[in-house]
């Protein structure tokens, strides 16, 4: 995917780990949280198309919810907004916003990562 440089840079808000990343320690532990987020966030959000695809509105409201603590701990904070929103529509069953809710969460998802990767330079 390609992605506009603009909306990338305005995918994580990075004073949320500007503070971690002042020194070695601080680092290790951004680095940490970053990991987790590129591990959990994917199979988190094959999770939330499966539960679309079953129609089961509960388990998204139910993964969202968890999903969004996760990117919030990374400073995906658009995402994290995003996420709120699919699971307020998925617990009032509304199914066609939750479902073209999640299916942003991919490009949000893909977008977090472009962003994080380049906050801590990799």
């Amino acid at each position: 995917m390609v992605f506009d440089e603009s909306e990338v840079a305005h995918a994580v808000d990075t004073d949320v780990l500007r503070s971690l990343l002042d020194d070695e320690e601080g680092r290790i532990l951004a680095n940490e949280l970053i990991d987790s987020f590129l591990t959990v966030a994917p199979a988190r959000l094959q999770d939330l198309e499966r539960a679309i695809d079953a129609s089961d509105f509960a388990a998204c409201a139910s993964i969202a919810h968890n999903l969004v603590s996760t990117s919030g701990t990374v400073g995906a904070v658009r995402l994290a907004r995003i996420l709120r929103d699919v699971e307020r529509f998925a617990s009032g069953g509304s199914p066609e916003d939750s479902t073209r809710l999640v299916a942003r969460c991919r490009t949000e998802v893909e977008m977090a990562r472009l962003a994080l990767v380049r906050a801590v330079g990799r």
